[in-house]
């Protein structure tokens, strides 16, 4: 356990001035018993018109889950509990229908739902149960669009750069969109000019105030994106062991297709950042690390934070493996994770005699839909 800090900007004048200093630490001990403190389980039904590829995105809004299908062709909408409510599901070539899902957004602040298709050019609004309320053609090729309180359409680099040959788009992280889908301001100059092809997992969250908080890639930096400004909200202090990337060493990094050297970077020691994160009023979860992964949780409450890698947990081995996997949301202090059908079958010897999560995969069949497990960390770990 770290306790973190303050560290001041002194590149902005605003009265978000100051952020807060995460701690990286080496990698703590654990056993998979000392990490988790409790979870829940969810069976999402499994009907003829709410069965799931795959799940690629969970988000959580107003007591329901939106899951992205891992297809990139619908957005599969439950309650809490696991019951079947609607779907997103207007793929084609029509006026009002995607092609394909570039991104799915929640916003928090305005109740609504933003889907990209970078295929078409085009953004999709929908209210909070999936109902379609406008079509916005697109000047450009988007990556990702979310919102914030001041219900301004914010487009972020989450994504590979050879969608666009735009300089404002590239050369910038953050682009206000207005209702025409035109770009009207850029800022947040981006720091890695080199091609780099990843996918970030959760590149956007959102303050306790529904403020848009962003992380680019490779960046050591959350933002906070207040009017026209970018504000440091937290930054890494990196404590790891592993070696910093520079400014400069940052501008020389690259991941194309077949070709990169940030594998190489890990292997020299250093400190990879992939622009993942996911944050509540309780907790932030950062991903870091390429090949070889560090997943650092930061308590709000305690001002501290932990690390540990997911693939040197100790303890009984079927927990090991279920609780390992990358969250794909967070709420207030539980992280959610899906195990596919496969997975729960695997794992189920490995558990424990008369464990609940025992009992709940014990009752399955190979025609559910993947489980969701929430889980709570052991507030322990953030006072020790």
């Amino acid at each position: 356990m770290s306790i973190s800090s303050c560290c001041n900007n002194p590149n902005t004048s605003s009265h978000f001035g100051n952020c807060t200093e995460i701690a990286i630490t080496p990698p703590l001990a654990l056993t998979i018993e000392e990490l988790v403190a409790d979870y829940d389980t969810i069976r999402l039904e499994a009907s003829d018109k709410s069965l799931i590829t795959g799940i690629l995105q969970i988000h959580s809004m107003n007591d329901k889950l939106y899951i992205t299908d891992s297809s990139l062709s619908v957005i599969f909408i439950f309650s809490k509990q696991g019951k079947y409510l609607s779907k997103i599901s207007n793929q084609g070539s029509g006026p009002k229908e995607y092609i394909r899902i570039g991104s799915f957004e929640t916003d928090e602040a305005n109740n609504r739902l933003l889907l990209t298709d970078s295929f078409s050019k085009r953004l999709f609004e929908y209210d909070e149960n999936g109902k379609l309320l406008k079509v916005i053609p697109l000047s450009f090729i988007p990556n990702l669009i979310a919102s914030d309180k001041s219900k301004r359409y914010i487009h972020v680099n989450s994504t590979s750069k050879d969608k666009n040959d735009r300089k404002d788009i590239l050369n910038n992280n953050i682009h206000i969109i207005n209702e025409k889908g035109e770009v009207t301001e850029t800022f947040l100059k981006d720091a890695t000019p080199n091609r780099i092809d990843i996918r970030t997992a959760c590149a956007t969250s959102y303050t306790e105030d529904k403020e848009l908080l962003y992380m680019p890639i490779l960046s050591n930096t959350i933002f906070r994106i207040h009017n026209s400004e970018a504000i440091p909200e937290y930054s890494f202090k990196n404590l790891s062991g592993r070696k910093t990337v520079t400014a400069q060493e940052k501008k020389e990094l690259y991941f194309e297709y077949n070709d990169n050297n940030i594998e190489q970077a890990e292997k020299d020691g250093y400190l990879i950042s992939c622009g993942s994160f996911l944050s509540s009023d309780s907790l932030v979860f950062l991903d870091l690390g390429w090949n070889t992964l560090l997943y650092t949780y930061y308590s709000k409450t305690n001002n501290a934070s932990i690390t540990i890698n997911p693939n040197n947990l100790q303890g009984n081995k079927g927990l090991c493996e279920t609780f390992s996997a990358h969250p794909k949301a967070i709420e207030d202090n539980s992280l959610y994770i899906s195990i596919p059908v496969e997975q729960a079958a695997y794992v189920l010897p490995l558990l424990p005699t008369g464990n609940k999560l025992r009992f709940f995969f014990e009752n399955t069949n190979e025609n559910d839909n993947p489980y969701i497990i929430s889980y709570q960390l052991n507030t322990k770990l953030f006072s020790n």
